[in-house]
């Protein structure tokens, strides 16, 4: 096979996971419920795919620096299809944890993803090709959330099956039109470099940061990153509840708003994304992403039954923060690597945003289910605001330095 690597083809191939994916994530807590599952135990969905996530995240991405990108993707996609297998046919609270599980352990390929892109982007356009994940995102949230929510009425098993057949489609295109983009020879040099003989969780996060002092720029973004996450993974995690206690929404409606989140994230990703670079910088884009998420958040529990203006409003704030923020940050991270060091960065930057999502269901659920409704909401904005305070204390400090990522 002697394809040409490019963004086409990965995008594609993020694009139809995303959308199998987009397809369950708004039925997961409706369809606990049908179990009778308290709020705790809706969010733990969350957290225990998130913490598959966490586990495996910069192991796959750390093996993609070793045997290359493409096997892993193919790997991850045939797991997704058996987790998706296990979640059609989930008979119990008990069965539908393990394919959360499993979902979790095979989606952790985004830190391989992206390093498949930092392989065949230069710097100065990595935004705009980092941009490429967030409008595969995007796309997925249109599609999946509205596929689902429509499938739903025909019972959960039926959206389930969905996500299957897309895998299917998926891991046929992904073998014959995705090529490796991680020559041979530069696999053996990271080999031989700085990872570990085996990649496991400990030694990646010790060789990556406990023992190089040059890593420090690198850490620093990726805690901002852990804590941006970390709001945005409270709000996905208690938004359909939200909806459903204040706004008498259902599956159907919830999957429509995730549809407007994608259109929006699909639309700055997807195309302006590397104007707004060119124009701004990324780090006046991580900066404005924080604002606007903080002022959505604060002020989207007060939206009622009455004022869907001001919920479609604060969606689309949401969004375009979400969205500037999310490539302009990983661009940044993947700046801060080496070229040989690309899978095992990202793999541990993603395996910092799961540890997010672990963190933050778990304090949404127990926050919404005990004290409010709007405390999951307030936490998330106050998370963007001591993210925003840290993003430019420590982007005054490099200037300061005169230093630049």
């Amino acid at each position: 096979m002697n394809r040409k690597p490019s963004l086409v083809a990965i995008f594609l191939t993020i694009f139809i996971d995303l959308v199998g994916f987009g397809i369950v994530i708004p039925l997961l807590p409706f369809y606990a419920l049908n179990y009778q599952a308290s709020a705790l135990e809706v969010t733990l969905l969350s957290t225990v795919f998130s913490l598959m996530q966490f586990i495996f995240a910069p192991f796959w991405g750390s093996l993609s620096d070793k045997y290359g990108r493409r096997p892993i993707l193919l790997f991850s996609i045939v797991g997704n299809l058996v987790s998706y297998t296990v979640f059609a046919f989930s008979g119990s609270l008990l069965v539908l944890f393990i394919s959360r599980i499993m979902a979790g352990t095979f989606s952790a390929n985004f830190g391989a993803a992206q390093a498949y892109i930092a392989d065949i982007t230069t710097k100065e356009n990595r935004s705009k090709g980092m941009g490429i994940v967030g409008a595969a995102f995007g796309l997925g949230f249109i599609f999946g959330p509205a596929i689902g929510g429509v499938l739903s009425q025909y019972g959960f098993q039926v959206p389930g099956l969905a996500a299957v057949g897309l895998c299917v489609i998926n891991l046929f295109f992904a073998v014959f039109f995705l090529p490796e983009s991680y020559p041979k020879e530069a696999r053996d040099k990271a080999v031989s470099g700085s990872h570990p003989k085996k990649p496991g969780l400990f030694s990646l996060f010790k060789n990556t940061f406990l023992l190089k002092k040059d890593k420090n720029h690198t850490f620093n973004l990726i805690m901002l990153f852990f804590l941006t996450v970390m709001g945005h993974a409270v709000f996905e995690a208690t938004f359909a509840l939200l909806m459903a206690a204040q706004m008498n929404y259902d599956a159907k409606q919830v999957g429509y708003l995730f549809a407007l989140i994608g259109i929006v994230t699909a639309v700055i990703q997807g195309g302006l994304i590397g104007p707004l670079t060119k124009l701004a910088g990324s780090k006046k884009l991580i900066i404005a992403g924080l604002i606007l998420t903080a002022f959505s958040q604060l002020f989207l529990p007060f939206a009622k039954p009455d004022m869907v203006w001001m919920l479609i409003v604060l969606i689309i704030t949401y969004s375009l923060g979400l969205a500037i923020f999310t490539p302009s940050a990983n661009a940044m991270i993947s700046n801060s690597a080496s070229e040989n060091e690309q899978g095992k960065i990202l793999g541990i930057s993603q395996g910092f945003g799961s540890l997010a999502r672990i963190i933050g269901p778990i304090w949404g659920g127990f926050a919404f289910g005990t004290i409010s409704h709007t405390a999951p909401f307030h936490t998330s904005a106050l998370l963007m605001v001591v993210a925003l305070i840290l993003t430019v204390w420590y982007f005054r400090s490099l200037q300061k330095d005169g230093k630049t990522i």
